[in-house]
């Protein structure tokens, strides 16, 4: 099942760019028929808000949060976001599609997919 398919009109990949041209050659508008926009932003370390620094030793991304940081001047509507090591199938992308299709241009509204733990682990 791929997003075009569950209401969704675009990708933000948030990927290094250490790895960028070997991602970029596979994960293409061609790959998903040209019927969905790919864009492509780079979550490093020291893509920082004005003022902060990385701490010295840190090696590790900074997750979530700061993918979302980075792809700010991608995201231009109501989005989702799925983590390629905590992706659980389709049916999540049907439940935020859906939530989001009745937000109806409302702002200031969020919604979570949610799941028991014990078919997480």
């Amino acid at each position: 099942m791929t997003p075009f398919v569950l209401g969704f009109g675009k990708v933000v990949f948030v990927i290094r760019h250490s790895f960028a041209s070997d991602f970029q050659e596979v994960f293409t508008e061609e790959r998903f028929g040209g019927r969905i926009r790919v864009e492509y932003v780079y979550q490093e370390l020291d893509c920082l808000p004005e003022g902060f620094t990385v701490p010295e030793g840190r090696v590790k991304p900074w997750g979530t949060n700061h993918a979302i940081l980075v792809a700010r001047d991608a995201v231009h509507e109501p989005f989702a976001v799925i983590n390629a090591d905590d992706f659980y199938g389709a049916e999540a992308f049907r439940t935020i599609a859906e939530y989001l299709r009745g937000l109806n241009g409302a702002s200031g509204r969020y919604c979570m997919v949610a799941y028991e733990l014990s078919r997480t682990l």
